[in-house]
């Protein structure tokens, strides 16, 4: 387990043991966050194989439509500017768009994730290559009757495409706010 995923742990049982209690069903609204992003890649490109890790902060939009006290509906929007290092050194852009069916047990909610992601890699503002495709994930969180929402979403960008040439995981972790 690396530095990143041991801090990621001890964040998430500390915020546990914080957040308070209250509980209410999931509400409609938009929200924001930002957190943490970490991604790990393997991919042949022009017959040559690289792998790096990259890591960096994400942003992240969504929209919440609850279907009923324990189901919602999240389309979501994410960004995230990483550093890479390994075979890339580059800067690197990760962008996803998903599709959340969650599943609401109080404030604490599980769903899987249909995304669609991009990954850039930069050479400074101009992208150098694009790799982009279909892939799923899986995210689970907290969310206060206030709106503070906390969550951590693992997914495999680009595993859709079913190509031995193209492994790709993510890592985010978002601290944020729902308007209501």
């Amino acid at each position: 387990m690396g530095p990143f995923y041991r801090r990621l742990a001890g964040l998430l049982i500390f915020s546990a043991a914080i957040l308070p209690p209250a509980y209410a069903e999931p509400q409609d609204g938009f929200g924001l966050a930002v957190g943490p992003t970490s991604h790990t890649a393997t991919v042949i490109i022009s017959g040559v194989k690289q792998h790096y890790d990259s890591s960096g902060a994400g942003l992240t939009a969504d929209a919440q439509f609850v279907v009923n006290d324990s189901w919602s509906i999240n389309p979501s929007v994410q960004i995230a500017l990483e550093k890479a290092r390994g075979d890339l050194t580059n800067n690197i852009g990760n962008s996803e768009a998903g599709l959340q069916l969650r599943h609401w047990t109080g404030n604490v909610f599980i769903a899987p994730v249909l995304l669609y992601s991009v990954e850039d890699v930069l050479n400074g503002t101009v992208v150098q290559r694009a790799e982009y495709g279909p892939g799923v994930g899986l995210i689970g969180g907290w969310e206060s009757p206030t709106g503070l929402t906390l969550s951590v979403q693992a997914d495999a960008p680009e595993s859709l495409y079913f190509s031995s040439s193209q492994r790709r995981t993510g890592l985010w972790l978002q601290l944020g706010y729902r308007w209501h």
